[in-house]
Protein backbone atom coordinates (compact mmCIF):
# COMPACT_ATOMS: atom_id res chain seq x y z
CA UNK A 1 0.00 0.00 0.00
CA UNK A 2 1.49 3.35 -1.03
CA UNK A 3 1.76 6.16 1.57
CA UNK A 4 -0.88 8.91 1.50
CA UNK A 5 -0.25 12.00 -0.58
CA UNK A 6 0.23 14.93 1.78
CA UNK A 7 -0.73 18.56 1.35
CA UNK A 8 0.40 19.73 4.82
CA UNK A 9 -1.21 20.58 7.09
CA UNK A 10 -3.49 17.63 6.32
CA UNK A 11 -6.75 17.35 8.33
CA UNK A 12 -7.39 14.07 10.12
CA UNK A 13 -9.39 12.76 13.06
CA UNK A 14 -8.61 10.35 15.86
CA UNK A 15 -10.31 6.98 15.53
CA UNK A 16 -9.95 6.18 19.25
CA UNK A 17 -8.95 7.70 22.57
CA UNK A 18 -5.19 7.78 23.04
CA UNK A 19 -3.18 8.29 26.23
CA UNK A 20 0.40 9.39 25.46
CA UNK A 21 3.22 7.16 26.65
CA UNK A 22 5.68 10.04 26.94
CA UNK A 23 5.71 13.84 26.68
CA UNK A 24 6.28 13.74 22.91
CA UNK A 25 3.01 12.02 21.98
CA UNK A 26 -0.33 13.81 21.70
CA UNK A 27 -3.26 12.98 23.94
CA UNK A 28 -6.31 12.42 21.76
CA UNK A 29 -10.01 11.80 22.14
CA UNK A 30 -12.01 9.77 19.66
CA UNK A 31 -13.15 11.91 16.69
CA UNK A 32 -10.86 14.77 17.74
CA UNK A 33 -9.70 16.78 14.74
CA UNK A 34 -5.96 17.19 14.22
CA UNK A 35 -3.63 18.29 11.43
CA UNK A 36 -0.83 16.07 10.12
CA UNK A 37 2.40 18.02 9.58
CA UNK A 38 4.95 15.40 8.51
CA UNK A 39 5.23 11.66 7.98
CA UNK A 40 8.05 10.16 10.03
CA UNK A 41 8.43 6.83 8.26
CA UNK A 42 5.79 4.10 8.55
CA UNK A 43 5.30 4.39 12.32
CA UNK A 44 4.68 8.04 13.19
CA UNK A 45 3.16 11.30 12.06
CA UNK A 46 3.90 14.65 13.63
CA UNK A 47 0.61 16.41 14.19
CA UNK A 48 -0.94 19.54 15.66
CA UNK A 49 -4.21 19.92 17.52
CA UNK A 50 -6.64 22.77 16.90
CA UNK A 51 -5.32 24.58 19.99
CA UNK A 52 -1.72 24.45 18.73
CA UNK A 53 -0.21 21.51 20.63
CA UNK A 54 2.22 19.41 18.59
CA UNK A 55 3.53 15.88 19.00
CA UNK A 56 3.69 12.38 17.59
CA UNK A 57 0.68 10.24 16.67
CA UNK A 58 0.51 6.74 15.25
CA UNK A 59 -1.00 6.36 11.76
CA UNK A 60 -2.97 3.45 13.20
CA UNK A 61 -5.14 5.70 15.38
CA UNK A 62 -6.00 8.46 12.90
CA UNK A 63 -8.06 8.70 9.74
CA UNK A 64 -6.94 11.16 7.05
CA UNK A 65 -9.34 13.44 5.20
CA UNK A 66 -9.00 11.97 1.70
CA UNK A 67 -10.66 14.98 0.06
CA UNK A 68 -8.20 17.53 1.42
CA UNK A 69 -6.17 19.56 -1.08
CA UNK A 70 -4.53 22.14 1.14
CA UNK A 71 -7.37 24.64 1.36
CA UNK A 72 -7.93 24.33 5.11
CA UNK A 73 -5.82 26.23 7.61
CA UNK A 74 -4.86 24.53 10.85
CA UNK A 75 -5.35 25.89 14.33
CA UNK A 76 -6.04 29.53 14.98
CA UNK A 77 -7.44 31.70 12.20
CA UNK A 78 -4.81 34.35 12.93
CA UNK A 79 -1.08 33.66 12.67
CA UNK A 80 1.19 34.75 15.52
CA UNK A 81 2.28 38.37 15.37
CA UNK A 82 5.94 38.77 16.16
CA UNK A 83 7.60 42.18 16.26
CA UNK A 84 8.60 42.86 12.67
CA UNK A 85 12.33 42.71 12.05
CA UNK A 86 13.04 41.47 15.58
CA UNK A 87 15.75 38.98 16.47
CA UNK A 88 13.04 36.47 17.29
CA UNK A 89 11.24 36.87 13.97
CA UNK A 90 14.52 36.25 12.13
CA UNK A 91 15.23 33.12 14.17
CA UNK A 92 11.89 31.37 14.69
CA UNK A 93 11.58 30.19 11.08
CA UNK A 94 14.85 28.27 11.39
CA UNK A 95 13.66 26.64 14.61
CA UNK A 96 10.32 25.56 13.13
CA UNK A 97 12.03 24.22 10.02
CA UNK A 98 14.22 22.06 12.26
CA UNK A 99 11.18 20.84 14.23
CA UNK A 100 9.49 19.70 11.02
CA UNK A 101 12.59 18.11 9.49
CA UNK A 102 12.40 14.38 8.67
CA UNK A 103 13.99 11.94 11.06
CA UNK A 104 17.81 11.68 10.91
CA UNK A 105 18.14 14.57 8.45
CA UNK A 106 19.53 17.56 10.38
CA UNK A 107 23.21 18.38 10.25
CA UNK A 108 23.04 21.84 11.82
CA UNK A 109 21.34 23.54 14.76
CA UNK A 110 19.06 26.60 14.47
CA UNK A 111 21.68 28.83 16.08
CA UNK A 112 20.55 31.93 17.89
CA UNK A 113 20.87 35.35 16.20
CA UNK A 114 24.34 36.87 15.98
CA UNK A 115 23.28 39.69 18.29
CA UNK A 116 22.82 37.03 20.97
CA UNK A 117 25.75 34.69 20.39
CA UNK A 118 28.61 37.03 19.42
CA UNK A 119 31.15 37.03 22.18
CA UNK A 120 31.68 40.78 22.36
CA UNK A 121 28.24 41.96 21.26
CA UNK A 122 26.94 44.93 23.21
CA UNK A 123 23.45 43.48 22.78
CA UNK A 124 24.41 40.24 24.50
CA UNK A 125 24.47 39.67 28.25
CA UNK A 126 27.51 41.32 29.87
CA UNK A 127 27.19 39.75 33.33
CA UNK A 128 30.56 38.20 34.19
CA UNK A 129 29.16 34.92 35.54
CA UNK A 130 27.07 34.50 32.41
CA UNK A 131 30.00 35.19 30.11
CA UNK A 132 32.06 32.55 31.93
CA UNK A 133 29.14 30.14 31.48
CA UNK A 134 28.93 30.91 27.77
CA UNK A 135 32.56 31.19 26.78
CA UNK A 136 34.37 29.29 29.49
CA UNK A 137 37.42 30.20 31.53
CA UNK A 138 40.98 29.49 30.53
CA UNK A 139 43.01 27.27 32.81
CA UNK A 140 45.05 29.13 35.40
CA UNK A 141 47.58 27.89 37.98
CA UNK A 142 45.71 25.87 40.58
CA UNK A 143 42.45 25.87 38.63
CA UNK A 144 40.80 23.83 35.92
CA UNK A 145 39.66 25.20 32.61
CA UNK A 146 35.90 25.71 32.31
CA UNK A 147 34.26 24.91 28.99
CA UNK A 148 31.44 27.17 27.85
CA UNK A 149 28.01 25.97 26.78
CA UNK A 150 27.59 24.98 23.14
CA UNK A 151 24.86 27.49 22.27
CA UNK A 152 26.80 30.45 23.71
CA UNK A 153 23.76 31.88 25.49
CA UNK A 154 22.52 32.44 29.03
CA UNK A 155 19.01 32.95 30.40
CA UNK A 156 19.29 36.73 30.01
CA UNK A 157 19.98 36.29 26.29
CA UNK A 158 16.92 34.06 25.93
CA UNK A 159 14.82 36.68 27.70
CA UNK A 160 16.14 39.33 25.30
CA UNK A 161 15.33 37.07 22.34
CA UNK A 162 11.74 36.45 23.43
CA UNK A 163 11.19 40.07 24.48
CA UNK A 164 12.25 41.20 21.02
CA UNK A 165 9.39 39.25 19.45
CA UNK A 166 6.61 40.44 21.76
CA UNK A 167 3.92 38.52 23.64
CA UNK A 168 3.39 35.97 20.86
CA UNK A 169 7.09 35.09 21.01
CA UNK A 170 6.73 34.26 24.70
CA UNK A 171 3.69 32.16 23.85
CA UNK A 172 5.77 30.34 21.27
CA UNK A 173 8.46 29.68 23.86
CA UNK A 174 6.00 28.21 26.35
CA UNK A 175 4.43 25.96 23.72
CA UNK A 176 7.51 24.92 21.75
CA UNK A 177 10.55 24.82 24.05
CA UNK A 178 9.86 21.13 24.76
CA UNK A 179 10.76 20.35 21.16
CA UNK A 180 14.34 21.16 22.08
CA UNK A 181 14.34 18.20 24.46
CA UNK A 182 17.46 16.25 23.41
CA UNK A 183 15.53 13.03 22.85
CA UNK A 184 12.90 14.72 20.66
CA UNK A 185 15.35 16.92 18.76
CA UNK A 186 18.02 14.23 18.55
CA UNK A 187 15.70 11.99 16.53
CA UNK A 188 15.87 14.53 13.72
CA UNK A 189 19.68 14.73 13.65
CA UNK A 190 21.96 12.77 11.37
CA UNK A 191 24.05 10.22 13.23
CA UNK A 192 27.19 12.31 12.67
CA UNK A 193 25.51 15.36 14.25
CA UNK A 194 23.34 13.68 16.85
CA UNK A 195 25.66 14.11 19.84
CA UNK A 196 26.38 17.79 19.15
CA UNK A 197 22.83 18.60 18.10
CA UNK A 198 21.37 16.93 21.19
CA UNK A 199 23.79 18.82 23.42
CA UNK A 200 22.82 22.18 21.94
CA UNK A 201 19.13 21.32 22.04
CA UNK A 202 19.40 20.27 25.68
CA UNK A 203 20.95 23.59 26.65
CA UNK A 204 18.26 25.61 24.89
CA UNK A 205 15.52 23.33 26.26
CA UNK A 206 16.68 24.05 29.82
CA UNK A 207 17.25 27.79 29.36
CA UNK A 208 14.00 28.53 27.55
CA UNK A 209 12.06 26.35 29.96
CA UNK A 210 13.55 28.21 32.93
CA UNK A 211 12.76 31.70 31.66
CA UNK A 212 9.21 30.72 30.65
CA UNK A 213 8.59 29.10 34.04
CA UNK A 214 9.97 32.17 35.81
CA UNK A 215 7.65 34.45 33.85
CA UNK A 216 4.45 32.43 33.87
CA UNK A 217 4.93 30.12 36.85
Amino acid sequence: MSPPEFYPPHPARATRNWTPRDEFELKLKKDQKIFILTEEGPWWYTARTADGKEGYVSPHIVSLDKNHRGSEIQGSSEPPRYTKGSMFEKWVGKAEKAFNAPMSSLDEFPTLPKEIIQKHSQKGCQIVACRVLKYGLAERPGTEAVEGVAIRACQHDIIALLNSGGDDAWGWGVENHKKFHPDWFGRRCKESFKEKGSEMASELFVLMGQVCDDRFG
